[in-house]
């Protein structure tokens, strides 16, 4: 009779359903005689994790478990080990199998008695992809048989050959003395049709196994020294696959292209208003355009740091960020006495920008469950600085503009592809009370000298763009940055008498490679 595929699933399912779970159990996947560094064994195991449909147990302990019931060397592996100790581990079903030309594999449950077996084709010591996903398949549905309070009446779904047609599984076999069970790895299927005794069962596997190593006491120790908890190894995995947080560590490195524009005018709230009034009108003092005619270049340098960002708990939302860029400014500048107005005068000076931020971000991740898109929303505060300082030799009355300031704001980050996701954020800069000048979005003192003793300064920033991984931990980010500061003066000064106000305004195009890990 021939078995179709589709019929596997359905007996899979007709077995898990036809009984209630009395119980959960889990599997353990033995050491495959001639598996040559457990290169089988491990691409089984991987597909069984992926799958994440049984819990495996760590092969480490079930060694250790038949030593302590005086199974040594090759009888670790074998039905009568699992007999002895599967029971005391939790464990339902177990994976045998050998390797030689063929992968002959088999179920056995807690007794050590045979469920089911199959053989499958090797090629470079491996079987294919798509028979190691029905083999984990096949696996979950035998655990989920056994775990029921009632016997399936069907076997787990059989496996076709990919090489070769579709049978049907062969009858039963009877099953072999206690004797032959603990010292024997596997019975070998008969296919050919006359019944066979174990000795030539025995003998027909050794010849199909030629290349293959017989399980001896030094593979025992190896598995038991090198190989990984199985439970903590599923767990990692999970968080790998399914992890919704942030990266532990972010850099940024690139370029900054800066356009800064300043007014400043005497006797008013803002350049606008002293620009609306009559020219007979408007108060007495020197007035100062900026704008730069091209931009000026710089570099930039962003560092996050998230310690907890392997938690898979809010708490991975916490962290830190610094940032740092310079850039170096030459353009002309007009001043305005009242006596008349002056040529154009050529300015250099540096633009200093940096800060340092606290941050917590909620996380969340859609699409693929394995590999979700990550984003995020949150909030951020901190202090920042920035620093136009003037070429002191330009003798020209443009005054320079040195802060401080506290921050707070929001940040946003929605991915669309896994290569490219959208960011925001937007912080306010307040003014503080007075005596905190000192921390506050304030003017320079040349400022104050100028245009008045007190200065009550404001400013915000809004920035906006996209980033990604491209490569590996590698990345990029381009985004515009936009930073505005009103200063509203009183008092009198060496060049007002009562006061005024400035505006300073810079617009950033940031583009930089990013390292996340």
């Amino acid at each position: 009779m021939t078995a179709c595929r589709p019929l596997w699933v359905a007996t899979a399912l007709a077995a898990i359903l036809a009984s209630p779970i009395a119980f959960a159990q889990r599997a353990i996947v033995l050491q495959f005689e001639g598996d040559r560094r457990d290169t089988l064994r491990s691409q089984i195991v991987r597909e069984v994790l992926d799958a994440n449909e049984v819990e495996l147990a760590a092969l480490k302990d079930f060694t250790r478990a038949a030593n302590r019931k005086g199974f040594k060397g090759k009888k670790v592996m074998t039905p009568a080990a699992v007999g002895a100790v599967a029971r005391d581990l939790g464990v339902g079903v177990a994976v045998e199998g050998a390797v030689g030309r063929t992968f002959l594999v088999r179920f056995l449950d807690a007794n050590g008695t045979e469920l089911w077996s199959k053989e499958l084709p090797v090629k470079r010591g491996l079987i294919s992809q798509k028979n190691a996903g029905r083999l984990a398949r096949a696996l979950a549905a035998a655990v989920k048989a056994q775990s029921s309070a009632t016997p399936p009446q069907e076997s787990p779904p059989e496996e076709s050959n990919e090489e070769t047609q579709e049978e049907a599984p062969p009858p039963p076999e009877k099953e072999a003395p206690a004797g032959d069970a603990a010292t024997t790895t596997l019975p070998t299927l008969d296919r050919s049709g006359p019944a066979q005794t174990p000795k030539e069962r025995e003998r027909q596997l050794s010849e199909e196994n030629r290349e293959s190593h017989t399980i001896t006491g030094e593979d025992a120790l190896r598995a038991e020294e090198g190989d990984q908890d199985l439970e903590a190894e599923r767990g990692r995995r999970r968080r790998k696959r399914g992890h919704v947080g942030p990266r532990l560590l972010r850099i940024t490195l690139g370029g900054i292209t800066t356009w800064r524009s300043y007014c400043s005018r005497p006797g008013v709230t803002s350049c606008q208003a002293y620009d609306a009034l009559p020219e007979d009108q408007r108060p007495a003092g020197d007035t100062v355009n900026f704008l730069a005619q091209v931009p000026y270049a710089g570099f930039g340098l962003e560092l996050e740091f998230f310690p907890m960002a392997s938690f898979d708990n809010a708490a991975n939302g916490f962290g830190l960020s610094g940032a740092f860029s310079r850039g170096f400014s030459r353009t002309n500048v007009r001043v305005e006495p009242p006596s008349g107005e002056q040529p154009e005068t050529e300015v250099v000076a540096i633009d200093d920008s940096w800060q340092i931020l606290l941050h917590y971000r909620f996380h969340f991740g859609y699409g693929p469950e394995r590999d979700p898109l990550v984003g995020y929303v949150g909030l951020r505060a901190g202090v920042g600085g920035r620093t136009f300082e003037v070429d002191p030799t330009a003798r020209v009355p443009l005054p320079g503009s040195h802060r401080r300031y506290p921050a707070a704001g929001l940040e946003a980050s929605v991915p669309v592809l896994p290569f490219f996701r959208i960011e925001a954020a937007g912080m306010y800069f307040p003014r503080l009370a007075e005596g905190f000048n000192w921390v506050s979005p304030t003017a320079g003192l040349d400022e104050l000298a100028a245009y008045g003793d007190k200065d009550d300064a404001t400013g915000w920033m809004a920035e906006g763009g996209v980033a990604g991984e491209v490569w590996g931990p590698l990345g990029y980010s381009v985004k515009i940055r936009l930073t505005h500061f009103e200063d509203h003066f009183t008092g009198s000064g060496n060049k007002w008498s009562d006061g005024g106000a400035a505006e300073e305004t810079y617009t950033g195009l940031f583009w930089a490679v990013t390292a996340s890990f």
